[in-house]
């Protein structure tokens, strides 16, 4: 993997975005969903590398732990 000088923090994103889309419902249906309308690979990466940036912000901002659109808090 070519890596850009200068930007560190882009590969670790990529590659958290990578087990992301494995594992996590939310990343894996945009990940999924841009994929079978025939995106590009990179395209569907970086979708799926903006979603979880902001869920991670959203994390930050609120202090609450991450939860699924489908889960019900307890």
């Amino acid at each position: 993997m070519v890596c850009v000088p200068g930007i560190p923090g882009l590969k670790r994103l990529y590659e958290a975005t990578l087990s992301a889309a494995r594992y996590n419902p939310s990343i894996r249906a945009i990940y999924r969903r841009l994929k079978d309308q025939g995106r590009p690979d990179k395209v569907a990466r970086t979708a799926a590398a903006r979603k979880l940036l902001l869920i991670a912000h959203a994390i930050y901002k609120t202090g609450r732990p991450f939860q699924s659109p489908g889960e019900e808090e307890a």
